[in-house]
């Protein structure tokens, strides 16, 4: 081989690699472009929700004239925002007496420190108490009650029935862990209020954040 053809595929095969380095990236790939990799994650409550089943007042029952109280502990983890509802089930928010439907106990007319002294009324309400904001900034922490100088925790009032919509008890605006807030359950009674078995049935929501 001469070395004039040798000279000549030596400088084709520079020129070659020249030419593929010397191409646009254009010519080989897609046009430099910004990708936004997203994954979404859910408001969750992230384990540890517990909400009692039941509030069961003195086993052995009280005697007319009387006032007893039943609680309920709710607890839960966040990684954002929650909330504590409680609702009734249904238009009445009564205690009914399972023996007879006419032994009624009426709900609190209006949220007041107490349900009075023994014997002065027959009512029953509820409260809202944080036992543990939990872990984080802004954890649980009872709200105020609408149009009242009370708190959740400092007033009991009235279970708002299903046409009135829940009331949101309490809230944490953070990610937290081990909140716990227990309701209490409080009835008042007058010394002629029917001896009976009184019920009604709530409605108490853990809620995440939108």
């Amino acid at each position: 081989m001469s070395k004039i053809l040798i000279k000549a595929i030596a400088g084709l095969g520079i020129v070659a690699g020249l030419g593929v380095a010397a191409l646009p990236l254009s010519s080989y790939a897609a046009n430099p472009q910004n990708v936004l990799v997203s994954f979404t994650i859910n408001p969750t409550l992230s384990g540890g929700e517990a909400i009692c089943t039941s509030a069961t007042g003195n086993a052995g029952g009280i005697a007319a004239g009387g006032i007893d109280t039943a609680e309920c502990v709710v607890q839960y983890s966040a990684n954002g925002g929650a909330s504590v509802s409680i609702v009734d089930v249904d238009t009445d928010n009564n205690l009914v007496g399972t023996g007879s439907s006419s032994n009624t106990i009426a709900a609190i007319a209006a949220p007041a420190a107490t349900l009075g002294t023994a014997g002065s009324a027959a009512q029953w309400g509820f409260q809202f108490a944080v036992d543990a904001a939990g872990a984080g900034s802004g954890g649980l922490a009872a709200n105020t009650i609408p149009t009242t100088g009370f708190t959740y925790a400092t007033a009991f009032s009235a279970v708002p029935t299903s046409t009135t919509g829940a009331a949101t008890v309490g809230a944490s605006t953070a990610p937290v862990t081990n909140a716990e807030g227990t309701f209490t359950f409080g009835v008042n009674t007058l010394i002629t209020t029917a001896a009976d078995v009184y019920t009604d049935t709530v409605t108490i929501a853990i809620t995440p954040a939108a």
